[in-house]
This record gives structure tokens, sequence and C-alpha cells, in this order.
């Protein structure tokens, strides 16, 4: 009985090509990243697979081709992707994250940074490491990256529900999920704290006292929002105010990626001396929602005399 070989699986849509036409059972697959692929052939772990053009030229003389295959491509491949606090022609010194599945993308940074950029990075290192920027492919995605995208989603998804349901009380609950998946990019920058608040102060106090004022009014079973001349004037400020926020966001020096522990004490000093001002103007906006809902509450209607009802049920009778 002939010997089984072990193979290296890519476990790539790509390199599918190399296993189409590879009968059932004729090889052991055994599942590699293309790193690691490589360094199991140099070991003698496997007897064959496709491997990175990097490391072929690496270990040429000990590699054998088989057939005339190979994984290439016409135009601009958009599954590896270099992300960045600065643009590439800034990155001298840096130290830039790669990924430990490829050797040929790190070599082509490499070629790119030096040939294309003229700069010369300090050291490519893990991504546990300190960095400035980072080398991804583009179907790997780690757990925050995950429950980030994930929140994201909730968030976006929430805010839209909250301005274009027509039901009242439904946005009301699609703004609690927006305000839950704020709650959740907070734990993921370690705030576990300012999570807290953000799901009892807005997610539960806010939201409760938003649908006590509209149990509180004179609106129907079914309050159905309706179209006001205000609508072009409400989008114009949501324009403005999202132009701010991104321009905001691209000009914020960020930071070191390292996480910072910030202790309560200076945490409330912050709040209720730095942010003072906020805080009252927040507080005394919602204490003149809920005092205007007792005012509707209160002249939307007049109860009966006592006496009217007795009438009524003797003239019944």
């Amino acid at each position: 009985m002939p010997e089984i070989l072990d193979v290296g699986l890519m476990p790539y849509l790509n390199s599918a090509v190399f296993y189409k036409r590879m009968a059932p059972g004729a090889a052991n697959l055994v599942e590699y990243t293309p790193r690691e692929m490589a360094l199991a052939v140099e070991r003698g772990d496997l007897a064959a697979g496709p491997l990175p053009v990097a490391e072929w030229f690496r270990m040429g003389e000990m590699l054998t081709p088989i057939g005339d295959l190979c994984v290439a491509t016409r135009q601009s491949s958009v599954s590896i992707l270099l992300f960045g606090v600065r643009m590439p022609e800034e990155m001298e010194g840096a130290r830039i994250a790669v990924t430990e599945q490829t050797a040929t993308s790190v070599q082509l940074l490499r070629v790119l940074l030096n040939e294309l950029w003229g700069v010369e990075p300090d050291a490519l290192v893990t991504r546990d490491e300190p960095h400035d920027a980072i080398l991804l492919i583009g179907d790997q995605i780690s757990a925050p990256e995950a429950v980030f995208w994930a929140a994201a989603f909730v968030i976006v998804v929430g805010a839209l529900g909250a301005v274009l349901l027509p039901n009242v009380v439904h946005s009301a609950l699609s703004l609690i999920a927006t305000l839950l998946g704020v709650a959740g990019i907070y734990l993921l920058l370690t705030a576990e704290f300012i999570a807290l608040v953000q799901v009892l102060v807005y997610g539960g106090g806010v939201i409760i006292l938003l649908l006590f004022g509209l149990m509180m009014t004179n609106a129907q079973d079914d309050p159905i929002v309706t179209d006001g001349s205000q609508k072009p004037f409400a989008f114009g400020v949501a324009i403005a105010l999202g132009a701010i926020f991104v321009t905001a966001a691209v000009d914020a020096d960020w930071g070191s990626p390292e996480v910072s522990i910030v202790a309560f004490q200076d945490f409330g000093v912050r709040l209720f001396a730095d942010f003072m001002l906020p805080v009252i103007l927040i507080a005394v906006l919602l204490d003149i929602a809920l005092t205007g809902a007792f005012i509707n509450a209160r002249g939307g209607g007049e109860l009966a005399p006592a006496g009217d009802g007795d009438n009524e049920a003797e003239a019944a009778s």
C-alpha cells in the first residue's frame, strides 16, 4: 500500500485551485498558514504544499517545483492592508507590527517602504508589542476587532431606528440599543466605570424618564411621529455635527496605543470641575422635559364632576 504523504493545506479561497483535482484520501491534508507551512516543510513535517515566493527564494535549493500552478493577481491586491496613524512616507523610524502568517507581504512591505516612499522603519515587531502601524491580512480579525464591529453595527442600526421609526416608543427602544453599543465601546477602551454609568444612567434612567414622559402626556395608544417644518433644519444640524466629529477624529492625536488607567478621584475632578457646566445643563434639560410632560398631562383634559357619573347611572337604570 503506497504511503500517504502529509500535504500542506492553505486555508485561503485563492489556494483552492491546488486541491481541486486531488483525489479524496490521496494525501493527508494538514492546515497551515503560509509562514507556518514554509517552516513545516523546512523541518520535514510536510512533503509538499503551496509556499510563498519569499520562502521559495530562501529555501530554493531544498525545494522541487511540482506542476506549473501559482496564485497571482493582475490588479492591486486588497487582501493585505497597512494601517497606521501616519502616512507611509512619514514612517521614518516607525515601529510596524507585521502578521506572522505570511513572509512575502513582509518582504514586499520592506521594498515599498525603501524604494517607493524612501523611509526606513525602526523595527518590524509583533502585534503584541507597541507599534505605530500594523500590516494585516484582510480576512484576519481579532476578538477585540470583532467586538468593535459588532458594537458599531448595533450603534448605527439603533441610531437609524431612533430617527426613522414612526412610533415614538419604538424609537426610544432603538435608542437603548445605541446606548448599549456605546457601552460596549467603553468596555473595549477598558473604561468599565464609564460603561456602567452609560448603562445605568443613559440606558436605564434617561430612557425610563423618556418613556414616563410619553405615558404622562396625552399621546394615543400608537403615538406616531409626523414630519414637521423643522425637519430640513434637523438634517442641516446633523450634517454639521457629523462634519465636526469627522474632522475632530481625523485631526486628533490619539496618543499611545497602550492602555492607561485613570483613578476614580481624577475622573471625579475632571467630571465635576472641568465639565461641571455640561452636567448641570443636562440635568436642567431633563428637569424641563419632565416638567413639560407634567404640564401637558394636566392640561389635556379635566375630570368629570363626581355627580355626573351617578346621574348617568340612574338614568340608565
